[in-house]
């Protein structure tokens, strides 16, 4: 100890300071505060008042003195600095007199070495420990050569004890503000950390950009009122907003849909020509006119012209390699002209049509029969739908009954007579159709690769099909001819020699066999959805759909008509019966047409027959056409990925359509056409969904786009958008993350240390009924789910991040799923490849996985905020100024629980009556819970636009509107939304006055940290051994200070036994 000349005078009172009041319970608990004491430094000034501050401790106030109550909740009122200046100076430098038992001497009296020896012996009691009752009587005798008496002592210990409870107190509430520090730190760090797990700010270009694209057609209709029409609009809108082909001749050639050109294929003007191609050519050859003569000069043309019979032949080419006619649009054959058109190598095929048809519309089956002397039981039936073949059989009896015999009969007699025994047609095999020369052409001239006539029939397979006798027509025009001809016969021969299409291969750089590259490029292109976030693959359109059941059982079968169905057979009548319902099961059977089949139809193509794409079961019974829709049911597993997520469509039976990338502008607009006329949406539909995936290469940004439009019984038609994000980032972590994380996780460890500590004692001070009565406390709870759920929360990023993008590999499966079989058919235009669309169902579905992990983690993280958030006021608690919050709720929450219970009657009881009266024609009360929603809304905002919308639903009611609107509002703003206010100001004007004078937060850490910072400076000397105990400040801590009061506490309650 240094000795200085004067121990400095206690500091003065500024008059206006509240003594120290409820510092705690006689057994040490400490108790709730409005303000804590602060917790300065303090330094003793001289030896003497170290000496006599700690002996003699008469200036502190009595136990009794320092406990307050206010309103039933026990708080610490303010201790100033001044007063906690004189509490230590009471201590430590107390300029009380030393009582001397009972000889009254003053301690002021004493010399530096008598209080000296007093102090060594007081503090060798302190020290010391009672091994034999010897000892003790031993230190009792010298306490009380002292003078101390045992009153003194016991009314000393009671004034050390408050003493203590005002050192702890000060303990606390440094260990309290330390705590917050942290915890702030804390919440920081994990609000860092939440920033750094997702860029907010890509994702919200990303959806926004999205979402503005699929509400935009939706909403340029100005109704919320949606038709079948108005989604089929949004199908064609949101295609021709994806597909958008390059225009040829802008300079850039936009690979792969821009490709080096030969013929209409490709964009020569911006990627050259396609070498090596070679020029072909087909030649019709018209049997019936001469050379050197033209089609008008020909009789039987004329006959043709006269009766309307005129054929329209017509040509196109099929290259392999394009998997595509090379002409958008069948040529017109005309005799002789030659037709030359640049092909590389490969197979090409030459496919003649039809496009009118003579049989049935200009000649029918009789007419036939007679004119040929067919047996008319043995003519084949008019084909079911129109179509564009070339080549039939009927067409030829059609031609050569209709035009070709007609020139040879007298127009003039009505019995259309002839001088010949049978009919030329006959005599010439029944000539149909057209020759043609098909070759290539070069600088070295033309080389012809065939040559081939008209169709016709051999006399051979004519003279097999006659047979003796006449017909049962009595071969009125041919009445010399005593025999009749089996049609049947007829068409076996015929089909043999006459074809509609012809393949030749052409090889002129490359060798026979030799494999070719395909002509057209093979990828898929890069289809923006908006700018940066392309397409994945396809646009996926699928349906779900009910099956259509009778809505009333029949009630001719026992039990299948119950006596709700025969009341309302009985009652509704013919508006009830035969009426057909949707029933709860999905449907599982094709449905619609095929419109390239559809006569009426824009798409109808003649140039193709359904057996080229269609089984006999696709083909509808009724129509005869083929189905235009079909299911699709495919066991979808989860196994793809870490993460066993189910896939909630596996084993359903969806309708699935595709309008996929590879798909040119005009293609998949064709196919919406396609769903369009071939009536897609129907009655049965219970809801239809448009969704897309993208990917932002720049942002490494993964979207997933859907649409759901749901079909209401009622015939509402609702639309409902999602467009969830991640991010490629998202799934790394770098230094920086794993930095906050280790800090983290460091503050985690100090918590559970501070809670642990917390548990022992309870343990060691209550046993099992401690720890019981911890667990149960809902406040240590969430300390405990804080500590726990927020270093978790961060390792299940980081996990799961890593093991996600080891489960997204599409680089092995090498390029993008491709659905479609091929995406420029023209009938059956949306049939899939099986493998391909369940390898982009299984795509879609991981990307699924990786959205629904991503929102798992964005929910924990957010619960996470809330718990902090709640822990955050619950540590505010012990501060004076801070703390308002919580106790003000704490003081009002029975009146708040009241005026709820009361509130919620009245929100309830109007919502019913909302939903009654409005809930038929506004959204906002469809539900009862959107009822009470919209009330709870009403009232914080006074919705005069809402009252306007409801007196418009209700013009004959619009008395009882206002009734229910005014009355409404006088009680939930006016009455119920002003108690509330009323309770909480009630609350806070009482703990307001129990925290009037107490430390703000700055003045609370101002203190803490200097106390610190002279606690550790102390033991940085000490542990440095660089000075004397002689030149140490004379500093004792509170720490230190609550040692020495339990040791003189100990001493005393041995003393006294």
């Amino acid at each position: 100890l240094a000795e200085e000349e004067e121990p400095p005078p206690p500091p003065e009172d500024d008059g206006d300071e509240p003594p120290i009041t409820n510092i705690g319970d006689s057994d040490g608990e400490q108790r709730d505060t409005a303000g804590p004491l602060p917790a300065r430094p303090y330094r003793t000034s001289s030896s003497l008042a170290m000496m006599k501050g700690s002996l003699d401790l008469e200036g502190m106030q009595a136990e009794e003195a320092l406990r307050s109550s206010v309103n039933g909740h026990s708080v610490f009122s303010r201790a100033s600095s001044n007063h906690w200046k004189k509490v230590k100076h009471n201590v430590v430098a107390a300029n009380t007199a030393v009582r001397r038992g009972s000889t009254g001497a003053e301690g002021d009296s004493d010399d530096f070495d008598t209080l000296t020896k007093k102090a060594q012996g007081a503090f060798k009691v302190l020290l010391s420990s009672y091994e034999t009752a010897q000892q003790k009587e031993k230190h009792k005798k010298d306490l009380l050569k002292e003078g101390l008496e045992v009153n003194s002592l016991a009314q000393k210990r009671t004034t050390l004890k408050s003493l203590k409870k005002v050192v702890d107190f000060k303990i606390s509430q440094g260990e309290n503000y330390r705590q917050l520090l942290l915890f702030g730190g804390l919440i920081f760090a994990y609000c860092f950390m939440i920033t750094r797990l997702r860029n907010v700010e890509s994702s919200f270009a990303v959806e926004t950009s999205l979402q503005n694209l699929l509400r935009e057609p939706i909403l340029s209709k100005g109704s919320e009122h949606l038709q079948k029409s108005d989604i089929y609009d949004f199908f064609r809108q949101i295609t021709g907003a994806v597909f958008k082909d390059p225009v040829c001749g802008d300079g850039l050639c936009d690979h792969p849909i821009e490709y080096p050109g030969f013929g209409p294929f490709g964009c020569s003007k911006d990627c050259g020509k396609y070498t090596n191609v070679t020029s072909a050519f087909f030649q019709p050859l018209d049997p019936f006119i001469p050379p050197l003569q033209t089609a008008e000069q020909q009789p039987i043309y004329g006959v043709a012209r006269l009766f309307e019979a005129m054929p329209d032949f017509r040509f196109n080419v099929f290259h392999d390699r394009l998997k595509q006619f090379y002409y958008s649009e069948d040529i017109p054959i005309l005799h002789q002209e030659f037709t030359e058109f640049d092909v590389p190598d490969g197979n090409i095929t030459v496919c003649m049509f039809q496009r009118n048809k003579l049989y049935g519309d200009e000649v029918n089956s009789e007419s036939m029969a007679m004119f040929l002397n067919i047996d008319g039981f043995s003519m084949p039936e008019e084909p079911e739908s129109l179509n564009y073949d070339y080549g039939t059989f009927t067409e030829m009896l059609a031609w050569g009954a209709g035009v070709h015999t007609v020139l040879y009969v007298d127009q003039s007699d009505p019995r259309n007579t002839t001088t010949y025994v049978r009919s030329p047609a006959m005599d010439q095999g029944l000539p149909y159709g057209m020759g043609f020369r098909v070759g290539t052409a070069g600088a070295a001239g033309v080389d012809v690769m065939e040559e081939k006539g008209a169709c016709k029939v051999s006399q051979e397979v004519i003279e097999a099909a006659a047979r003796p006798g006449k017909c049962r027509h009595g071969n009125v025009i041919f009445p010399r001819e005593d025999r009749c001809y089996d049609a049947a016969k007829l068409a076996k021969g015929w089909a043999q020699t006459c074809q509609a299409c012809h393949t030749y291969e052409i090889r002129k750089y490359s060798q026979p066999g030799e494999d070719l590259p395909p002509v057209r490029p093979d990828d898929a292109p890069t289809r923006p959805v908006t700018p940066g976030n392309n397409l994945i693959s396809a646009i996926l359109v699928s349906q779900r759909r009910k099956k259509a059941v009778l809505c009333h059982p029949d009630p001719k079968v026992p039990g299948a008509c119950d006596a709700n169905c025969l009341q309302n057979l009985k009652v509704l009548g013919p508006l009830y019966k035969g009426q057909r319902c949707k029933s709860d099961a999905l449907d599982e059977v094709p449905f619609g047409i095929d419109p390239a089949f559809l006569q009426s139809s824009p798409l109808f193509n003649g140039n193709v027959r359904r057996e080229l794409a269609y089984s006999s079961d696709e083909i509808s019974p009724e129509s005869g056409s083929p189905y235009g829709f079909f299911p699709s049911k495919y066991q979808l597993s989860s196994a793809q990925t870490t993460f066993p997520i189910p896939n909630t469509e596996s084993g359903e039976s969806i309708y699935r359509l595709y309008i996929d990338s590879r798909m040119q502008a005009d293609v998949a607009q064709r196919a919406v056409q396609t769903m369009i006329e071939g009536g897609f949406l129907t009655n049965q539909t219970e809801s239809v969904a448009l969704e897309m995936g993208t990917f932002n290469a720049q942002l490494k940004h993964f979207a997933w786009n859907k649409v759901t439009f749901t079909f209401h019984d009622g015939g509402l038609i609702e639309a409902d958008y999602n467009v969830e994000t991640f991010g490629m980032d998202d799934l790394e972590s770098d230094t920086t993350e794993l930095i906050c994380f280790v800090f983290i996780a460091l503050l985690c460890i100090n918590m559970f240390n501070s809670e642990f500590r917390e548990v022992v004692g309870m343990c060691r001070s209550d046993g099992l009924s401690g720890l019981a009565s911890y667990m149960t406390d809902p406040s240590n709870l969430l300390d405990l789910m804080c500590i726990v759920s927020v270093p978790l929360s961060i390792v299940f990023v980081f996990s799961t991040g890593a093991l996600l993008k080891e489960d997204l590999d599409l680089s092995s499966a090498g390029d993008l799923p491709r659905v479609l079989r091929n995406e420029k058919a023209e009938i059956r235009v949306f049939a899939t490849d099986p493998k391909e669309e369940l390898r982009f169902l299984e795509t879609r579905h991981m990307i699924h996985v990786f959205i629904t992990v991503a929102k798992i983690s964005r929910s924990w993280v957010g619960v996470n905020v809330l718990m902090l958030t709640a822990r955050f006021f619950k540590m505010l608690h012990f501060q004076g100024r801070m703390g308002l919050v919580t106790r003000t709720f704490g003081n009002s929450l029975v009146d708040i629980a009241h005026f709820t219970l009361i509130f919620g009657i009245v929100i309830v009881l109007y919502g019913v009556m909302g939903q009654f009266m409005f809930g038929t024609q506004m959204p906002e009360f469809r539900s009862m819970g959107q009822s009470m929603m919209m009330l709870v809304s009403t009232t914080l905002t006074l919705g005069v636009e809402d009252y306007n919308r409801m007196v418009g639903v209700t013009p004959s009611m619009d008395y009882i509107t206002t009734i229910f609107w005014l009355t409404f509002l006088f009680l939930s703003t006016v009455v119920l939304l002003n108690i509330f206010l009323a309770i909480l100001v009630e609350g806070f004007s009482v703990v307001k006055e129990t925290a009037t004078n107490s430390e703000t937060l700055i003045q609370g850490y101002s203190e803490t940290f200097s106390h610190d910072t002279w606690e550790l400076r102390e033991r940085l000397m000490q542990a440095l051994s660089c000075l004397t105990s002689k030149q140490r400040a004379r500093f004792i801590s509170n720490t230190r200070m609550a040692e020495l009061l339990d040791a003189w506490l100990y001493h005393i309650e041995r003393t006294l036994g």
